[in-house]
């Protein structure tokens, strides 16, 4: 990614992993950075940089919601036992400068009996208006932004007015 690339905002899911160029900022963010096995903690890597700076922090970030685990019937062990699967059924977010970012891991899996969840954003405490830099919508609300992120979806919120 160079200076030349237009502003964009990419994510995996899967990966818990968002990239993204707005105006002069690039920045990489990784959810759940080094995470015991299907755990999920609170911290989150970022690094930020552009033409006056680069910063690489290690910062605390939360979650909602938990780790899903069915049991697998059409795949067995040669015991003959189901396997036992997870996957993360939650929202990771993190504030960082004029930045908010999430991924929401919830979905919709009829075959393991998982239901998809939406969530409420946790980080937005004091914010008054941002803008989505994914779907482009501003956020504005005197009383405090609300911010729903959908399954399989992510936000990543240019702060643009805050009381804090």
């Amino acid at each position: 990614m160079d200076d030349k690339s237009e502003d964009f905002v990419w994510f995996d899911v899967d990966a818990q992993a968002m990239v993204f160029k707005h105006n002069d900022d690039k920045g990489y963010i990784t959810f759940n950075y080094r995470r015991n096995s299907w755990e999920y903690n609170y911290n989150t890597r970022i690094h930020v940089m552009n033409k006056y700076s680069e910063r690489i922090a290690d910062v605390k970030g939360s979650h909602q919601g938990e780790v899903y685990v069915w049991q697998d019937n059409t795949h067995t062990s040669e015991s003959g036992e189901p396997y036992t699967h997870s996957r993360y059924d939650g929202i990771s977010e993190t504030r960082y400068g004029k930045y908010i970012a999430a991924i929401n891991q919830s979905k919709q899996d009829d075959a393991a009996g998982q239901t998809s969840k939406s969530y409420i954003l946790e980080q937005t405490a004091g914010v008054i208006k941002a803008k989505d830099l994914i779907s482009g919508k501003v956020y504005e609300d005197k009383n405090g932004i609300k911010v729903e992120v959908f399954p399989r979806g992510a936000v990543l919120l240019e702060i643009l007015d805050s009381e804090i």
